[in-house]
């Protein structure tokens, strides 16, 4: 193909730069503009919260891995950078002002080269663009002891949607975030057995969210696998590797849980777990906890998305994986977990929602909870976090409820959402039109 603005050069190979001024790294995760040295391969960087795409940015240059293979990325800290990367792999450079441009073409050449139309553009479009609703932070708020995933109940559920009703807000997706599972023992994580005292008929809990107006989504882990789960002991000769992630079920410990492995039967598993779930009337689906190294996270998401488009090819999955070859088998972005608690930790959001424009482009981006993860931010951090979202592209979502902060909140909430609601197509025809939008 021919190149408007950079060059590619293929491996093996080894290239410097001297850089001038900061470098901007979307792939580090929460170290997108590193001061210190760095020394990384761009495969085995944890997927973390929101972490991109494998290229960096500086004021007059743009370099970028075309490929999803082994590419080291070294810096010093002092202005010298390194790439290093063995055969078959490609490194796209650009050396000039139009950084931005360049990103364009990076993206152009990845899409073209490994993706097909049917995997730039799947999923039911009114689905992906409407806003959300998501328990997981009214959660966080609502609980007096225990973990917030103790808290989650059918009354829970019920006590939600009526208090949004009460607010006047406009109906949106809702989805149940973690704690509709066992918590602990067979049929937990990785098995996905609802917790029966809790949740006794997930298809009666899918009718009472639509009788609200809602469109039901659900919360699912699907890289963990629990030790005690049936499906561990089906698979664990085929894991090849562990996580530790907060136990669901005694607060403050962590697990160690077995990395799902592509194998006939954790396929077969997975595709009836998602076929009850969406029987029962689930046609969103929120996966989390992908805070592993990319290298070992993009089979699991590979595997999960191909047995979804066996199911139904409307659906929508949604995780915090922007970079351009996880986001593949991804139809939403998600911008996670911004905690507000100062003025620094503020500043991740609109961020999050940067390099998410930036680095894929080609999907919706779901601005997650409005007032951020964290417990008992302050009115006016909610209300400004609020306001943020009247200006980026992509979908707002509720999580903790704006009643608790009073009239004027909800009031802000009720207009973002329903401004939002009547500019979604422009949204949606953004990420179509495969330009990020930044703003």
């Amino acid at each position: 193909m021919k190149l408007l603005q950079g060059k590619i050069i293929e491996g093996p190979s080894e290239l410097k730069l001297k850089v001038s001024s900061s470098i901007y790294t979307p792939f580090l995760d929460w170290n997108y503009r590193p001061e210190k040295e760095f020394k990384v391969n761009v495969i085995d960087v944890p997927t973390g919260w929101c972490s991109g795409s494998p290229f960096v940015m500086g004021e007059k240059f743009f370099a970028g891995f075309l490929e999803w293979k082994d590419g080291e990325v070294e810096f010093d800290g002092k202005g010298q950078l390194k790439f290093k990367f063995g055969k078959g792999q490609k490194l796209y450079l650009y050396e000039g002002k139009e950084t931005y441009s360049a990103l364009e073409e990076y993206n152009s050449i990845i899409f073209d080269n490994f993706y097909s139309d049917k995997e730039v553009f799947f999923g039911d479009p009114d689905l992906l663009s409407s806003h959300e609703y998501c328990t997981w932070v009214e959660q966080r708020y609502s609980r007096t002891a225990g973990s917030e995933m103790g808290i989650l109940t059918d009354k829970f559920v019920k006590n939600y949607l009526d208090r949004v009703q009460s607010m006047k807000l406009p109906p949106g997706k809702f989805t149940i975030d973690a704690g509709w599972f066992n918590s602990s023992g067979e049929g937990g994580i990785g098995d996905w057995d609802n917790d029966e005292a809790k949740f006794p008929d997930l298809a009666k809990t899918a009718e009472v969210i639509r009788s609200y107006g809602h469109v039901p989504g659900i919360w699912l882990a699907p890289a963990l696998v629990s030790k005690s789960s049936r499906l561990y002991s089906k698979v664990k000769g085929k894991i090849q590797d562990h996580f530790k992630w907060l136990s669901p079920d005694v607060p403050g410990t962590q697990e160690e849980y077995g990395i799902l492995p592509d194998c006939e039967i954790a396929r077969k598993h997975y595709r009836k777990v998602l076929q009850k779930l969406f029987n029962a009337g689930y046609r969103k689906f929120k996966l989390d906890i992908f805070y592993i190294e990319k290298r070992k996270m993009l089979p699991v998401v590979k595997m999960f998305r191909e047995i979804a488009a066996e199911i139904d090819d409307g659906i929508e999955l949604e995780s915090h994986l922007p970079d351009i070859f996880l986001s593949k088998y991804i139809n939403t972005v998600r911008a996670n977990d911004i905690w507000i608690t100062d003025t620094k930790s503020f500043a991740f959001g609109p961020e999050h929602f940067r390099i998410c424009r930036l680095c894929s482009p080609h999907r919706i981006t779901n601005l997650d909870h409005i007032g951020g993860n964290g417990f008992l931010s302050e009115k006016d951090y909610v209300n400004a976090h609020i306001g943020t979202m009247f200006t980026v592209p992509g979908y707002p979502v509720v999580s903790v409820l704006p009643d608790r902060f009073g009239k004027n909140t909800v009031e802000l909430a009720r207009k973002l959402l329903e401004e939002y609601s009547a500019k979604r197509k422009q949204y949606l025809s953004l990420a179509y039109s495969r330009k990020p939008g930044i703003y």
